[in-house]
């Protein structure tokens, strides 16, 4: 279905910082049901959600109002067979 209708499929990384989850507004509303680790003592959390991680993918490039709408889908990762 996402191909057919001009879905370009992206991933992101599954544990991403802290900052980025806090900037998105996350956070504040989600962080009680993440799970969390640290890296070179920084906080990181296991992505509950894909919408911080297409951020990133979004200001990547510069966009134009004649772009819009971008068609960005992300599955999440598939169990292997």
């Amino acid at each position: 279905m996402h191909r057919r209708y001009g879905y370009q499929e992206i991933m992101t990384p599954m544990i991403m910082n802290r900052k980025l989850w806090e900037q998105s507004g996350h956070w504040a509303h989600y962080a009680e049901n993440m799970y969390f680790t640290k890296i070179d003592d920084e906080d990181y959390a296991v992505k509950p959600m894909n919408c911080p991680g297409g951020m990133l993918v979004y200001k990547t490039h510069q966009h134009s109002y004649r772009d819009l709408p971008l068609r960005l889908g992300e599955l999440g990762p598939r169990a292997s067979s």
